[in-house]
């Protein structure tokens, strides 16, 4: 009997093991879940941060590019050579506008003068169709004046 009860101390200590790595095995999957989500948070928070610190640092390049640009600008406006190029584009500018004002108010001249002697010669043609009524008139009274003189 002695076999059989060490028999089953055996089979009993054996399942005791069997029931207790479940629970083993089970707290290792549940550690090494836990332990991954861990090791993602911290991946990204770390990216994060990186990306935090990334905006921040295109910020800052861009700032100090904005501002050497800017004092390039204003150094290259101080200079003489831009100066005189602005000059001379100015002067090349305003002679064009004044070329363009010239030439409008010649067209504008040259219709107001047209329209005028238009106008002449409508009065004119009137005048003249005035006069030659006006001269049928007087022969027709002239006419009539020796017709009733004959009678």
């Amino acid at each position: 009997m002695v076999c059989c009860a060490n028999s089953d101390s055996l089979h009993g200590s054996s399942r005791d093991k069997a029931d207790a790595k479940p629970g083993k095995a089970a707290k290792n999957r549940q550690y090494r879940r836990k332990l991954e989500q861990d090791t993602r948070n911290e991946e990204n928070a770390v990216q994060s941060v990186r990306a935090s610190q990334l905006a921040s640092l295109e910020e800052e390049v861009l700032k100090n590019v904005e501002e050497a640009v800017r004092i390039k600008v204003e150094e290259a406006m101080g200079s003489e050579e831009v100066k005189q190029r602005i000059a001379a584009r100015l002067r090349e500018e305003r002679s064009k506008l004044e070329a363009a004002v010239n030439a409008q108010v010649e067209e504008e001249k040259a219709a107001l003068m047209e329209r005028k002697r238009r106008e002449q010669e409508e009065a004119k043609r009137k005048q003249d169709e005035l006069e030659k009524i006006l001269a049928e008139n007087r022969r027709k009274v002239e006419e009539a004046q020796k017709r009733a003189a004959q009678a």
